[in-house]
C-alpha cells in the first residue's frame, strides 16, 4: 500500500509549538514485509532526491518492533542505511 498526503503545519499544534508558520511536508509510506517506511520531505522534493528523512519499522521481531532512521531518496528507501 502506498499513501501519499500533504502535510501543513502552522504555529499552533496540539502539542504546542510544530514548525515555522506556512511550512509544508510532503509525506509518504509503504509496507513491504517486514518493513513499514515512514518518509517525509519538504513539498517539491522529488522522489528520487536525496532530501527525505526515511523511518523504517522492522516487524522481524514479533512484539518488539524496531526503529530506525535514513537518509536519502524515497526511491532507494529498501537500500539505505538505517541507524
Amino acid at each position: 500500500m502506498r499513501v501519499i498526503e500533504v502535510i501543513t503545519q502552522g504555529p499552533q499544534g496540539l502539542q504546542g509549538e510544530q514548525g515555522p508558520s506556512g511550512s509544508s511536508f510532503t509525506r509518504q509510506s509503504d509496507y513491504e514485509f517486514p518493513y513499514h517506511y515512514s518518509g517525509n520531505a519538504v513539498i517539491g522534493t522529488e522522489i528520487s532526491s536525496s532530501g527525505w528523512t526515511i523511518k523504517r519499522i522492522d516487524f522481524t521481531t514479533p512484539g518488539t518492533p524496531v526503529t530506525l532512521v535514513g537518509t536519502g531518496s524515497w526511491v532507494d528507501r529498501t537500500t539505505l542505511t538505517y541507524n
